[in-house]
Parts: structure tokens; C-alpha cells; sequence
């Protein structure tokens, strides 16, 4: 639904989101507008909050991980366009997901 809202709770889970049509951005409490568009992929981790608007009604394919915290990590969104995003074989992505899940449910 286009239109704003504020989201003032930090979030409880880390949400990614690949959109598909539409757009908009979300806001920092800061002011830092992160907009987004068709083709852009939108990470906005554990504990982010600020304003959502939609200028363009959005269709999106999105997950949410829940996940203890973990220090020292980035509260600010996250927007990569398509062509930012680098393809990698399904071996590379296999050893990448090994090298960074630790058999404890963790991520490092």
C-alpha cells in the first residue's frame, strides 16, 4: 500500500527482501533515506527502526531470520541494486555457507 509509517521499535529479527516491483526507502532515525526499487535486494537488520514510505505500491519475496544479537553489528539498512549483486557457482556458494555457519545455529 503506498503511503509512510513509522516503525519506532527496534527490530526484533534480521528481514532481507528482493523487490520485485514498486518502491520507496527507509528512513533513519537520523534522517538517512535508503531507497529502494524493482531489482534491488533490502536487508534491514536486528534492531534497525525509522520510517517506512512507499511511493509505488511494492511487490516483494522476503524472509526473516531470528537470531540472538550479535555485537557490534551494523544497525543501518542495507539496498544493493541487481547489478551490484555478483552470481557465484553453486560450489563457491556452498563452501561460502560452510565457512559462515558454525553448526550451532550461528552465523560468523
Amino acid at each position: 500500500t503506498e503511503g509512510g509509517w513509522d516503525s519506532p521499535s527496534p527490530r526484533p529479527s534480521t528481514e532481507i527482501f528482493v523487490v520485485l516491483s514498486g518502491g520507496g526507502a527507509v528512513t533513519d532515525p537520523d534522517g538517512t533515506r535508503h531507497a529502494f526499487t524493482a531489482g534491488d535486494t533490502v536487508v534491514l537488520p536486528k534492531g534497525w527502526w525509522g520510517r517506512w514510505d512507499v511511493d509505488s505500491k511494492i511487490h516483494k519475496v522476503w524472509a526473516v531470520h531470528v537470531h540472538s544479537d550479535v555485537e557490534g553489528a551494523e544497525v543501518t539498512p542495507l539496498v544493493a541494486s541487481e547489478s551490484a549483486l555478483t552470481p557465484i557457482s553453486p560450489a563457491a556458494a556452498s563452501h561460502t555457507l560452510k565457512l559462515m555457519y558454525d553448526g550451532n545455529g550461528a552465523i560468523s
